[in-house]
């Protein structure tokens, strides 16, 4: 068991002491509290919810819009409020609006506090938000929000010193909001906020709750909630008197909505006070190769026979999807008997082009059912329309008097069909995909320098090559020799795309160092970023750029675990920059030939945290190995941390790198 150190606790009402006497007794207000027949906010199992002396509420009227506390003489179903100060005789003048509790308000804005009182039967005072509207001096006060009753009892001996609950949907249980009176009914709207989905319910006094132990008269906790709250499931845990851990249980609403001035009763539940194993679920963020493949984990503390899997659906239809739910898919992976952590992927079938997509990890063990947070996943959208045969038509100045115009994607080998292509979107990426390997059939995107295809004179001129020795990749079998040195057949843009048409090449050394450092406003022209649910990678943006209004320009956002400064778009912002012309560069990895005296063992490192793409340019000196001049060329290179711009750059011929044409 985890032992959890006690929470600070939030005053729901503000209490005057007894004794304190009030001003102008003579001046005030007469209130009541709504009633129902039947189990309502202010009548729970045949004991009303009556004011209590000391209770303040505030008082606006319309000669006085400035609220004024009130504070009550007595205490019943109805009771008299009279001024703590005396005030202007006109401020008893109609019309009047009241709020309570007055610690709570601000005006008509109140802020709900994230934990609540427990009181045997009923709710603690001032826990019951209300509002009036009156012309004359009685004000017919009405609840604002509604109350979730929670049915609880165990077999044996359990105290209890808190209890949780956090809805499943992540609706918003506390906050702030404003309060609107239409023909005298309040209607509450909260200040739309993060995590604000939990309450925390603890005994009035010191003294721990002892549940019940017979089912027939279960422990009733009243959970008081914004209307309109909890319309799917939620998790109910519970903390025994020493504030240790001892049950968790996802309980499903009986009715769809909370009601204003209602009781939503739960069905009974019962609390395992000894429990064998706790079942935890987690959907992990990211796809793999931006293909529609989801990642997440079970832990266990125990043995259990699960089943885990993934429940999906689109967005606009069920932001939290579960199993069971309208227009929800569910996408089993596989059921075994789990003891510790298990990780698991899934590729989604059958996902529609440009749709939000809500997913999360799920697990059946033992009959409970167990999610992972809701994520989205946006479906990418097609190119611009605009992008003919692969090109991007926004010019990128190269040079002094020069612009280009990029691929589509980055440089593909597809094996099976023996065709060069362009990846079908910007940020696609092939990953381990079988490159760590010389088979010709696989499909790449990672190619040692000069691997055109084309008989040049290299010894490794194929784009599966994969030889240690950076003298098997000369082009045209020299040294010195440039990509783009006659007849040019050594650089892969010579060959035919199959969606892009010919006419493209590789940048020199000189074009990609003006690119990213040289030309005009070249700073802000480029930064790190990551789009979708995909890989990291290098924003460039083309010549006269301008920010739209609903897209946010480059700045620097913190993601653990994945870069230092990155700039986040999702798949509808980035839409909006594609059709603009900014062009990305995926971190694709690279591929190592390590050579042993006794095997050649190929590798694919860094894909998703480094992006290395070919010049077309050799490195005709090295003065750190002068007996080998001809060792190297030049590629751009970016991590997670930075930006090489330098011209300088070079790498061994024989790695694995990226390539990105242009045009012409």
């Amino acid at each position: 068991m985890i032992c959890m150190s006690a929470l600070l606790m939030l005053a729901v009402s503000c209490k005057k002491d007894k004794n304190d006497e009030i001003e102008n007794p003579g001046s005030g207000f007469r209130a009541t509290v709504e009633s129902h027949e039947g189990d309502s906010k202010t009548h729970l199992d045949g004991l009303a919810v009556k004011w209590d002396s000391g209770d303040e509420i505030l008082v606006k009227s319309s000669t006085c819009p400035a609220p004024k506390h009130f504070a009550t003489t007595g205490t019943g179903a109805s009771a008299n409020f009279g001024a703590a100060e005396s005030l202007p005789t006109d401020f008893y003048t109609p019309n009047y609006t009241a709020y309570y509790p007055a610690d709570l308000f601000d005006g008509n804005e109140i802020d709900l506090p994230y934990d609540q009182y427990y009181v045997g039967n009923t709710f603690a005072n001032g826990a019951n938000p209300m509002a009036a509207t009156s012309s004359d001096n009685v004000l017919p006060f009405k609840n604002i929000c509604g109350v979730l009753e929670l049915q609880l009892y165990s077999e044996g001996p359990c105290y209890v010193n808190e209890i949780d609950i956090t809805s499943d949907a992540g609706e918003q249980l506390w906050g702030h909001g404003t309060v609107t009176l239409t023909d005298g009914i309040p209607s509450l709207s909260m200040d739309p906020e993060d995590d604000q989905s939990y309450l925390w319910l603890y005994p009035e006094e010191e003294d721990a709750v002892a549940l019940s132990t017979d089912p027939e008269a279960p422990t009733a906790f009243y959970f008081v909630v914004p209307a309109g709250t909890l319309g799917k499931s939620f998790t109910v845990t519970v903390y025994a008197e020493d504030w240790e851990y001892v049950w968790s249980k996802t309980a499903n609403s009986t009715k769809n909505l909370i009601a204003r001035s209602q009781i939503t009763v739960m069905p009974l539940l019962k609390v395992e006070t000894h429990i064998d194993k706790n079942v935890g679920v987690k959907t992990i963020p990211g796809c793999f190769n931006c293909a529609y493949t989801f990642s997440g984990k079970v832990t266990i503390d125990g043995t259990g026979e699960c089943e885990y899997g993934f429940v999906y659906a689109k967005t606009d239809e069920d932001a939290y999807p579960t199993i069971g739910s309208t227009g929800c898919n569910t996408l089993h992976v596989n059921t075994e008997t789990i003891s510790d952590d298990k990780d698991f992927t899934a590729d989604i079938p059958n996902l529609e082009e440009s749709t939000d997509y809500s997913y999360r990890a799920y697990c059946i063990c033992d009959g409970e059912y167990y999610y992972g947070d809701p994520l989205v996943y946006s479906t990418p959208k097609p190119l611009p329309n605009d992008w003919v045969n692969g090109k991007n038509p926004h010019p990128f100045t190269v040079a002094s008097g020069r612009v280009v115009y990029f691929s589509q994607g980055n440089l593909q080998y597809i094996g099976s069909t023996e065709e060069w292509k362009f990846a079908e979107h910007q940020f696609d990426v092939l990953g381990d995909n079988g490159q760590g390997s010389a088979d010709a059939n696989v499909d790449r995107d990672l190619f040692g320098w000069g691997t055109s295809g084309y008989a040049h004179g290299a010894t490794c001129y194929q784009p599966w090559s994969a030889s240690h020795l950076y003298s098997d990749y000369f082009a045209y079998g020299i040294g010195d020799k440039n990509l783009y040195d006659s007849p040019g057949t050594a650089d892969w843009g010579y060959n035919a795309i199959s969606n892009g048409g010919s006419g493209w090449r590789t940048l020199t050394n000189d074009e990609w160092y003006y690119l990213i450092n040289s030309r005009p406003k070249a700073d802000e022209l480029y930064g790190e970023g990551k789009v979708g649910d995909c890989t990291l990678g290098l924003i460039i943006l083309p010549d006269g750029w301008s920010w739209t209004g609903d897209v946010a320009p480059f700045e620097a956002s913190w993601i653990p675990g994945e870069s230092a400064w990155v700039n986040v778009y999702n798949y509808s912002e980035w839409a909006k920059m594609e059709a603009a012309g900014a062009v990305f560069l995926p971190a694709a990895g690279s591929r190592r030939v390590y050579h042993t005296i006794y095997n050649t063992i190929i590798k694919v490192e860094s894909v998703g945290d480094t992006g290395c793409y070919w010049s077309s340019s050799a490195r005709t000196v090295n003065t750190s190995n002068p007996a080998h001049p001809y060792q190297y060329a030049y590629f751009l290179i970016f991590s997670k941390d930075a930006v090489n711009p330098s011209k300088d750059q070079t790498g061994n011929r024989d790695y694995g790198f990226s390539v990105r044409l242009v045009h012409p």
